[in-house]
């Protein structure tokens, strides 16, 4: 893992969540969906960040649908579900969203696991660094949370809740048939070559994992993409969304 020392003096390291969530103060809302919209206007989610989403043709139009959910923890009474099967490729759907630069963003999903299965969520653009540099986050098969770095430098794995501290807190956290509340939170570096940004992430208010100071990161972002795909899976399983929330400043 490619790390230097961080004597950056302003990184923000909650003990818990503010208002039930560990979101910094002062930050600006970029997007937000609650579960009742797949698509509006083009927009994946609903959210005019996003472009639409792009699924296999012969996608059944029931792999990706809201449904009734009174479940969903923010209140909406629906929620967007996702089903995987082999039988389609990408699985099940892809959609990028793009917005201005920013060096702070902090990114709040909730997700219901009706299946076990590795999958990723979603990839963090830094076209600062490159525009093929990027960092995905993802479950493992274990249950286990995993932010990874690819792009110029190879693939270099920043989190893991599986690993001891700083890069993780020995836990399986993404477990099957509960809400589960994941946040990330990024701070890009504040000058080019200097390596003081990080990244902290949680489940359910809990750190699972942190870096600092990895040769990896750059100095701003500015797209996301919801990345519903997994590599393979047994034969059909689903999760469902109930909340996807961005904010950030610069």
């Amino acid at each position: 893992m490619l790390i230097v020392t961080n004597t950056r003096n302003n990184r923000y390291y909650p003990s818990s969540g503010g208002g039930g969530t560990n979101e910094p103060p002062g930050l600006s809302v970029i997007g937000t969906a609650d579960g009742t919209v797949r698509s509006s206007g083009g927009h994946a989610f609903g959210m005019s960040i996003f472009a639409d989403w792009f699924t296999d043709v012969s996608l059944p139009a029931g792999n990706l649908a809201v449904v009734t959910d009174a479940t969903n923890p923010v209140g909406s009474g629906s929620s967007l579900q996702f089903t995987f099967d082999n039988a389609y490729e990408p699985r099940c759907a892809i959609a990028s969203a793009t917005f201005a630069a920013v060096t702070t963003l902090y990114i709040r999903f909730r997700i219901f696991l009706v299946d076990a299965f590795p999958c990723k969520y979603f990839y963090i653009g830094l076209p600062s660094v490159d525009l093929d540099n990027e960092c995905w986050n993802a479950r493992e098969s274990a249950g286990n949370f995993r932010l990874v770095y690819q792009g110029a430098l190879g693939s270099i794995v920043l989190i893991d809740s599986a690993s001891a501290a700083p890069e993780g807190n020995l836990s399986n956290p993404l477990v099957t048939g509960q809400w589960l509340m994941v946040e990330h939170l990024c701070v890009a570096d504040s000058a080019p070559g200097v390596h003081d940004g990080y990244s902290i992430a949680w489940v359910d208010l809990t750190e699972v994992g942190r870096v600092e100071g990895s040769t990896a990161w750059g100095t701003s972002m500015e797209m996301i993409e919801w990345y519903a795909t997994a590599n393979t899976v047994p034969s059909t399983v689903v999760y469902r969304v109930g909340e996807l929330y961005l904010s950030g400043s610069s």
